[in-house]
């Protein structure tokens, strides 16, 4: 009698076996990997992106100006804004949510309450919460398109040097980051397209990115060096032309005392003193709040930038002590109409 022959003994039948055994398992890793990166994208997609600045544009009445975008939000509304001048002269203030006045109200933000304190000027605001000198400047040329401000008072914030990156309908603020020629920042070292096909279609990649966001490779005094000479410096340049006067106000943070700013100019600043302060009138806003021992915990609603009712009133005194002397040379120094 012949012996059974036990199957796991088949050669063909282990062959056939031991590949559906491995076709088996690597099919349940792929579905596993699916279904986990599928998870890992929902999750992302949840999440919004932390340490950077996102503007949905389609969420706002917004355009793009030469691949600057520019944007209105639902609250522009004159008491915010300002209203047409008329006859008056007008004082320009640009800047971002800080001149703004993001969380206070319209009749608490800074430039009513400056309207307020200079009744023979127009105050108009130039700036939107997030924006940078990049969309500044672009909201400045449209406006001398038809109007020649008397005075311009200009924010200068970290964020200012800032630039913004497009991709479809979302505006992005990377900070002071390299971007590759796609206006992205790489730091995983792909080719351009790979990069931005990736950060286009994926939340995960671009969570991935940002996490790994690092200053840009001049260091912060050539970024700076580099901000006030090669973009400031020509906007002033070309207002100062036209007879406009310029106050720079730099903006201190608010998560420490004036007192303790004031003692420690940032780099930025530093810079753009250097390169531009002796053409301008500077307002170092740390400074004058100190000089008036304004308590940083009461001037704010947050430890940023943004200041409550009676740090924004106190704002607007400095601000006014500084614009209304340039307002009485305006007789004997009248601006070039456009």
């Amino acid at each position: 009698m012949d012996p059974q022959m036990d199957s796991s003994m088949d050669p063909d039948m282990d062959t056939t076996g031991g590949w559906r055994l491995r076709l088996f398992a690597v099919l349940s890793l792929l579905v596993g990997l699916v279904f986990a990166g599928g998870i890992l994208e929902g999750v992302a997609r949840w999440h919004p992106l932390e340490r950077i600045q996102v503007v949905s544009l389609s969420q706002v009445d917004s355009e793009v100006v030469d691949g600057v975008p520019i944007w209105q939000s639902k609250r522009s509304v004159p008491e915010r804004v300002g209203r047409p001048c008329e006859a008056r002269p007008e004082v320009v203030l640009v800047g971002s949510s800080i001149l703004w006045g993001s969380g206070i109200s319209d009749s608490e933000s800074p430039r009513s309450q400056l309207a307020q304190r200079l009744p023979e000027a127009c105050v108009t605001l130039l700036g939107q919460p997030a924006y940078s000198f990049s969309n500044q400047r672009v909201e400045v040329a449209r406006h001398l398109e038809t109007h020649t401000p008397r005075v311009v008072v200009w924010e200068i914030w970290h964020n200012s040097p800032h630039e913004w990156s497009v991709l479809g309908d979302v505006a992005y603020n990377f900070g002071p980051t390299s971007v590759d020629t796609e206006t992205l920042p790489s730091p995983f070292g792909l080719p351009p397209q790979g990069n931005l096909v990736l950060f286009s279609h994926s939340a995960a990649y671009r969570h991935m990115v940002v996490s790994r966001l690092s200053s840009n490779h001049e260091g912060l005094a050539g970024f700076s060096t580099r901000f006030a000479s090669e973009q400031l410096a020509p906007v002033l340049d070309g207002l100062r032309q036209r007879g406009v006067h310029l106050v720079l106000a730099y903006m201190p943070p608010l998560s420490r005392p004036f007192e303790e700013s004031a003692r420690s100019r940032s780099t930025l600043y530093a810079m753009v003193d250097e390169t531009v302060g002796a053409s301008v009138e500077s307002v170092w806003v740390a400074e004058q709040m100190a000089a008036r021992n304004v308590d940083v915990v009461g001037a704010r609603v947050d430890t940023c930038c943004h200041y409550s009712a009676s740090g924004s009133a106190a704002l607007a005194d400095i601000l006014s002590e500084a614009v209304a002397p340039l307002l009485e040379r305006v007789a004997t120094t009248a601006p070039q109409q456009p």
